[in-house]
């Protein structure tokens, strides 16, 4: 009889338990998915970046739209890659990083007390600069071979002033 009333404690505060979300499903992605907090975050960011850079904010359903928007060409992309093995390297992202810390005349630990000052996770920062790089990589990869110059195109430059100025 102890063994039912235990079992029935149990499923009794399983039952009447408040059930809480942390996040939700915002957009789905072919294969992928964006989260609430994501949009709300890059909603939130987008704002800031107004702000700091004096611009006047376009209207809430705009900026929402666009947004949500760029979430979901960024997804696409991140799907591209991840499909074409595209990857950088450790050495590619701290490089990157330095460069970030030397914008602002920092070292990289500076740099990183900097950003956690701010409220920021670095390791949050470090993924966000590692998404961006295979961001960039994929839009190059999918621009350059679409690139075509003509023979004719080439000559006609050659021949031009400006490319008889280059020889």
């Amino acid at each position: 009889m102890k063994f039912y009333l235990a079992i029935f404690c149990i499923l009794s505060n399983l039952i009447f338990s408040e059930i809480s979300f942390l996040d939700r499903i915002a957009i789905i992605v072919d294969e992928g998915i964006i989260m609430e907090s994501e949009v709300n975050d890059a909603v939130e960011n987008t704002i800031n970046n107004f702000k700091q850079s004096g611009e006047r904010l376009p209207p809430q359903e705009i900026l929402y739209e666009r947004v949500i928007e760029r979430l979901i060409i960024d997804e696409i992309l991140l799907q591209k890659a991840k499909k074409f093995g595209v990857r950088i390297s450790d050495q590619e992202l701290n490089e990157s990083l330095v460069r970030f810390a030397e914008q602002d005349g920092l070292s990289l630990q500076d740099f990183r007390k900097k950003i956690e000052n701010d409220g920021k996770q670095f390791k949050d920062f470090r993924e966000t600069v590692k998404t961006e790089l295979i961001l960039r990589r994929v839009q190059g990869g999918l621009v350059r071979p679409k690139i075509i110059i003509s023979d004719q195109e080439l000559m006609n430059y050659i021949n031009s002033t400006e490319g008889q100025s280059l020889i």
